[in-house]
């Protein structure tokens, strides 16, 4: 069965959010930002670095839908705190 690059990421981002429990839930950019304090772009900054949780993608395109899983966003503000 031949797929298209765009069904390839369809498919592997719906395994991905199939892999997140009904407990944990996606949260969008803005709701990410408004979240944890931070800018979109510092965000981004961050991801690149590896010092911020990974986004997932839920849409292939230039329009792509990204969010990210609450609980790791949760983890993430958790190990701050406990650096200070």
């Amino acid at each position: 069965m031949f797929l298209c690059n765009w069904q390839r990421i369809f498919i592997s981002n719906y395994q991905q959010l199939a892999e997140i429990s009904g407990e944990h839930k996606r949260i969008e950019n803005s709701r990410c930002g408004k979240k944890t304090g931070i800018s979109e772009r510092q965000i981004y900054v961050q991801m690149k670095a590896d010092t911020f949780p990974r986004s997932i993608t839920l849409t292939a395109g230039k329009n792509a839908s990204k969010g990210w899983v609450e609980c790791e966003i949760d983890e993430w503000i958790t190990a701050r705190m406990d650096e200070r």
